[in-house]
């Protein structure tokens, strides 16, 4: 059951059916395109046959002026295309309006059962105000209804009803669903979740604030309602996570959530690219083709799957965000390197990372699992015949890399079983949400390979053989593995294989760390010349620069680097910085330029 907060808002998403097929309201209004007045009775003309009937009741919306409209009145005459009621509008028929004998209700009842007394509405579809901010009733031409409610602040702490109500030949239509209201001055930890109930204490949150800029940004994308589709938002607490997702354990954004922060991650951002009712979670089901998605948006107009709808979702949502140059790190959550049903993740996402890169200058690392069903030998067969994971995505001219997109995207394979103090229950989850806490929290003069995983309490699935973990580390895959035995409640502890890219092996930036090293520079360098200004620009940034390099000799992140600057020739008003760095993690030397200063 949903959870939500005095003054929040809930969307709840209801489809009609009649035997068996759905009913849309919709198809039960017309449009009209005249009306006219005689002795107390108005006259309205639809564009079609309206198909009323004496002994309806109908009802009139959106026309202006005002006066023509109102609600379940009784027919007076009809013929094909016209029907008049008793109604005495002051003024001539300007435009607009539509006609129907259906309305939609909702109300709010006391009790998980709807067997309390009515607290609000009944909120009417055709009567709503569009300034009204309390509630909003949305028709898709699909058939999808949403009903935006605003829990009010008197409401107290309680399970409620909503009784959703419409017609069809003169039949009602009934279907219903319920939310919880917590009590503003309780905690939400630690959490008890089950199957059944949540359970609340109250006592000191056990979670730390979420500092800014204390770690790397995550951003982590996926499936929830009540966000607002595409609509990045900071995540001030764990406290504000959970009861912006509703408590809902089994939503991919919370566990998402859950997992980054677990690994470490402090600065992070949840978006939402699909709405709850799109999301499967049961990855057998995630290849079927179905008229689902075509129901609940009409833009969908073919049987497609849920990673097919999934990845356009993504696409709209990789185009909304290509300006957030402060986000280092990207988690599309549920989506998968393999078992997709030939949905290509992998390149979408390192797509994506390299418009950004070539757009902004900036870095953004992409981090993409697996969802299969657990570790299993087949499935490194499957890795091993993917072109994509095995041939990379780097490209070759006259035998010299000419791209590299790879670099921007780490794969991971495997899921591990996840249970957090803060919440009494386990779950199956991808590795990807936690590798990226990983990567933000984990110093650069430290790897992240053969790292344990925090909050990961066992490996999903059968165990590998070496060989198989060979395999996987001979084509560059990441993977997950059981460590010993622990004494506490945990299992086995869990930890990551390796840290590659999807860069080719020849490449110098075939590991994350190379990748954060580089992203660290760029943006530090970048963020100097932003600030530069005046005559002595170029020496300012030039200084800054060596600085940061010398302090990262220090800390032993790198063991040496070479710094040299020249003027832009076609940039009046920047230089290029050729840097060379020698990083200390696998002695890897990297050499890339870059065009910095203020400009002019």
């Amino acid at each position: 059951m949903l959870a939500f907060s005095n003054g929040q808002i809930g969307d709840f998403k209801f489809i009609f059916t009649v035997n068996g097929s759905v009913h849309n309201p919709l198809n039960n209004f017309n449009s009209i395109i005249n009306a006219t007045r005689s002795s107390g009775v108005t006259t309205f003309t639809t564009s079609q046959p309206h198909g009323l009937v004496i002994g309806d009741k109908v009802s009139v919306s959106g026309v202006n002026p005002v006066s023509y409209n109102f609600i379940n009145q009784n027919l007076k005459a009809i013929t094909a295309s016209t029907f008049s009621v008793e109604i005495s509008p002051e003024q001539s028929y300007i435009s607009g309006g539509t006609s129907s004998s259906n309305d939609i209700y909702f109300t709010i009842i006391r009790g998980e059962y709807g067997d309390g007394p009515i607290i609000d509405g009944p909120f009417s579809y055709l009567s709503q105000n569009p300034n009204n901010e309390d509630y909003s009733i949305d028709i898709q031409a699909s058939g999808e209804v949403t009903f935006s409610y605003k829990i009010p602040v008197q409401l107290f702490p309680d399970k409620y009803y909503i009784q959703c109500q419409t017609t069809n030949d003169n039949s009602s239509i009934y279907l219903s669903s319920n939310f919880q209201v917590r009590a503003s001055e309780v905690q939400l930890n630690p959490v008890v979740i089950s199957n059944n109930s949540t359970f609340i204490s109250n006592f000191k949150s056990t979670y730390e604030d979420l500092n800014n800029e204390e770690t790397s940004t995550v951003l982590l994308i996926g499936h929830a309602n009540g966000l607002g589709i595409n609509n990045p938002i900071k995540i001030r607490s764990i406290q504000s996570a959970i009861d912006l997702l509703g408590a809902d354990i089994n939503n991919p954004l919370l566990r998402g959530v859950l997992n980054a922060y677990a690994a470490g991650a402090r600065d992070i951002i949840i978006c939402a690219a699909a709405p709850a009712s799109e999301y499967v979670e049961s990855y057998l089901n995630r290849n079927t083709q179905t008229d689902v998605f075509s129901l609940l948006n009409d833009s969908v107009n073919e049987n497609v799957s849920f990673y097919e709808r999934y990845y356009d979702r993504l696409e709209e949502t990789y185009s909304l965000i290509q300006d957030l140059d402060f986000i280092d790190i990207i988690v599309p959550l549920e989506t998968s390197i393999i078992k997709t049903g030939g949905v290509d993740f992998v390149t979408q996402l390192a797509n994506y990372c390299a418009d950004f890169h070539n757009t902004t200058g900036y870095v953004q690392m992409g981090v993409i699992g697996s969802h299969s069903g657990g570790l299993s030998h087949d499935d490194v067969s499957l890795i091993e015949e993917s072109n994509i994971l095995t041939n990379k995505l780097t490209q070759y001219s006259s035998g010299s890399i000419a791209t590299d997109y790879g670099r921007f995207v780490v794969p991971i394979y495997g899921e591990a079983v996840y249970q957090h103090e803060q919440i009494k229950t386990s779950y199956v989850s991808s590795i990807a949400a936690s590798f990226a806490g990983m990567m933000s929290s984990y110093p650069l003069n430290r790897g992240i390979i053969r790292s344990r995983i925090p909050g990961a309490m066992s490996v999903y699935g059968a165990n590998l053989t070496n060989s198989d973990h060979q395999s996987l580390e001979n084509i560059g895959i990441n993977t997950i593995y059981r460590g010993k035995k622990t004494r506490s409640t945990t299992p086995y502890e869990v930890y990551i294989s390796n840290e590659y890219t999807l860069s080719d092996e020849n490449s110098t930036l075939h590991k994350v760390n190379q990748m954060r090293l580089i992203s660290l520079v760029l943006g530090q360098v970048k963020n100097y010349s932003y600030s530069a200004i005046g005559k002595f620009s170029y020496d300012d940034v030039i200084f800054k620069t060596k600085n940061l390099l010398s302090n990262l000799k220090n800390s032993k992140t790198i063991v040496d680097f070479t710094l040299n600057a020249e003027a832009d020739p076609n940039n009046r008003g920047k230089i290029i910085l050729y840097i060379s760095l020698l990083s200390a993690f696998g002695l890897k030397k990297i050499d890339f330029s870059l065009s910095a200063g203020p400009e002019v």
